[in-house]
């Protein structure tokens, strides 16, 4: 499994914290804090990703007409240019790739400030494989801010993502101001669009939490949900987690990206490729291990659809083969299909798209399912959120219904969701 080396840059140029985690984001060593040279040493056979202090990156979404990767990376500054305090020739503009909505990604950071940071990590002999605002490691959630009260930063401060991943970060003695300005945006929009729950999800220290009772006592009385969950480890081992599992968007681009170092590297890579050739010969045994593989991923796509079958026919004792006919006879002989047979098809198809995408996340577990009127409720346990954003885009891609998460919510190492899916709009 890949490691990463995960270094958080500060105010001190000299100073940083570096934590390394496996692609789970558990930690495997650190943290630790010093000089920057001295992380060369943990950096070894790791991947080095370094996070930027987000009071010095503006990160934010934009709509641009479909174009090319490069086409969209000449227009961005310009659509930007009215939302920047600086000449745009001083700034470095990169983006994500295109969201389901229509909306990019953008991060703006000065020029001066990124090639000062890469020279930082060069003059440390450390190789940047990417380079992020500390604000994209704070993790995100459906339909729900994250607030990060950060006393580890230099200075500490508060970084707010809300819903549309727009970011916010201020001193912590402003975040009343802060959050009472996040909140007018949060009314106001309710007041455009359909009412949607205010939901916040608090990451402190537990020192910080008791400072702050007051304001997470008031914002209680005027929003549906606040959760606050403490870090007893301190924020970076948060930052590098969530950093390792999702990436936001990657500074280094354009004119800061990686130049390939292949013909410094090549005798190497030379034995590397002689080794390749000597091992494609073994490719053939492997064959048998891919079928036992598919072997195994079939019986556990059978055992999804049988517990998807008893959680909507529970007084069904005995399930027969194929179990496709047996369900549509059950819907038939419950009225379900309207004398139309192929009245059960919308159950049948939306139930084969889940236990598909379900299978295909073995660390996912279907808690429950609930189906009425050609619309169905899934309550599913994962590890994280970008588990359940893979099951309901699968369910999205494979069925051509539309399929939606409705929450989220953190319970111990890991998030209960609740997936609605329903046939496309005409």
């Amino acid at each position: 499994m890949s490691e990463f080396l995960i270094i958080r840059l500060n105010n001190n140029p000299e100073l940083a914290d570096w934590i390394a985690v496996d692609q789970a984001g558990t930690v495997v060593a650190g943290p630790f804090s010093g000089k920057l040279v001295d992380a060369a040493v943990t950096a070894a056979g790791r991947r080095v990703i370094g996070l930027a202090p987000s009071i010095d990156v503006l990160r934010t979404n934009t709509q641009i007409p479909p174009g090319s990767r490069s086409k969209v990376q000449q227009i961005l500054p310009f659509a930007l240019e009215e939302s920047v305090a600086d000449d745009i020739e001083n700034l470095h503009f990169v983006s994500a790739r295109r969201a389901s909505d229509g909306n990019i990604a953008v991060a703006v950071v000065s020029r001066e400030k990124i090639a000062g940071w890469v020279s930082q990590f060069a003059a440390a002999g450390l190789e940047l494989s990417a380079l992020y605002a500390d604000s994209d490691a704070i993790g995100e959630m459906p339909a729900t801010s994250i607030l990060l009260i950060d006393d580890a930063a230099e200075p500490p401060c508060a970084i707010l993502k809300d819903t549309h991943g727009e970011v916010s970060v201020i001193d912590i003695p402003e975040l009343q101001t802060m959050l009472d300005l996040w909140l007018a945006r949060q009314h106001l929009a309710n007041e455009e669009e359909t009412q949607v729950p205010v939901n916040l999800q608090v990451y402190c220290a537990t020192q910080s939490n008791e400072d702050l009772g007051v304001i997470w006592d008031k914002l209680r009385g005027e929003i549906e949900t606040i959760d606050i969950k403490v870090l007893a480890g301190g924020s970076l081992p948060h930052l590098a987690r969530h950093i390792a599992a999702r990436p936001g968007v990657n500074l280094l681009q354009g004119a800061f990206a990686r130049r390939s170092n292949l013909a410094v590297h090549w005798p190497q890579w030379r034995i590397a490729a002689s080794l390749l050739v000597a091992f494609g010969t073994l490719l053939i045994g492997f064959n048998y291990i891919e079928l036992r593989e598919m072997n195994r991923l079939e019986a556990q796509l059978d055992t999804e659809i049988e517990a998807a079958f008893r959680y909507a026919f529970p007084d069904v004792k005995t399930i027969r083969e194929p179990v496709r006919q047996q369900m549509d006879s059950l819907l038939r002989a419950r009225g379900q299909s309207a004398g139309n047979s192929s009245g059960a098809m919308p159950f049948l198809d939306t139930l084969q798209a889940v236990a598909t995408a379900v299978s295909n996340q073995p660390e996912a577990h279907l808690e429950s399912l609930n189906f009425r009127a050609s619309l169905m409720e899934l309550k599913l346990r994962a590890p994280g959120v970008e588990t359940l954003d893979k099951i309901q885009q699968q369910v999205s891609e494979t069925s051509g219904l539309d399929a939606e998460i409705q929450s989220a919510s953190a319970s111990g190492d890991f998030i209960d969701g609740r997936i609605r899916i329903k046939p496309p709009l005409r």
